[in-house]
C-alpha cells in the first residue's frame, strides 16, 4: 500500500506491505515503524528514532501533535495524489488556518498578539495538559488573525485557540 502525507511545506510518501514499511521525504528514505497506542495516540519509529504522535481527523485533514508543534497533514492515496497533481490545487482558502486544542487543558500564556506577524516555529502559547507544558508554534510564516482564548482559560479539546493568516511567499 502507497500512500502520501502533505503538511503544507512537506511531502512524504509512505511504502507500506506485509514486510517493511519506508517513509520517502525528497530523495531520503527511511525505514519505519508505527503502532497504534490507542486514544489516537500513534509510537512512531523512524530510522531507530522514536516519536509519538498525538492526531486528531477534523474536516477530512489529520491534526497531528509532535514535539509541541501543531501539524495539518493532509493524507491521500495515491489515485488520489496523482490527480491532485494534473488538476492542480483547487482550494483558495488554505491561507487561513485555525489552531485548535488538541487535548483539553489550561492555557499558560500567550505570546503573540493579534495583527502580529510571526515566524515559522515562532512561540504562539502554552497549553498545560496533563501536567505537561506544550509549547504550540507557528507552522508557516503568518500573521495572528484572531486570538480566541484567554491567558488562565481551561481549554476543551478542538475548542479555537488562534486564527493565522499565511503569508504570500512572493
Amino acid at each position: 500500500m502507497k500512500f502520501y502525507a502533505e503538511t503544507g511545506q512537506s511531502n512524504y510518501e509512505f511504502i507500506m506491505d506485509s514486510t517493511k514499511n519506508i517513509v520517502k521525504s525528497g530523495q531520503k528514505m527511511f525505514d519505519c515503524d508505527m503502532h497504534d497506542m490507542g486514544a489516537g495516540r500513534i509510537s512512531l519509529i523512524v530510522n531507530g528514532q522514536s516519536y509519538l504522535l498525538q492526531l486528531q481527523k477534523e474536516d477530512g485533514l489529520y491534526k497531528v501533535l509532535l514535539n509541541g508543534r501543531l501539524f495539518q497533514v493532509e493524507v491521500i492515496d495515491e489515485l488520489d495524489y496523482r490527480l491532485k497533481a494534473i488538476i492542480g490545487e483547487t482550494e483558495s482558502d488554505k491561507k487561513e488556518q485555525t489552531i485548535k486544542a488538541p487535548i483539553p487543558g489550561l492555557v499558560v500564556n500567550v505570546d503573540v498578539d493579534e495583527n502580529q506577524l510571526v515566524e515559522k516555529d515562532q512561540k504562539l502559547m502554552v497549553l498545560e495538559a496533563m501536567k505537561m507544558e506544550n509549547i504550540i508554534k507557528a507552522p508557516c510564516p503568518c500573521r495572528v488573525s484572531r486570538i480566541h482564548i484567554k491567558e488562565k482559560q481551561s481549554v476543551h479539546q478542538n475548542q479555537e485557540l488562534i486564527t493565522l493568516t499565511q503569508l504570500d511567499s512572493t
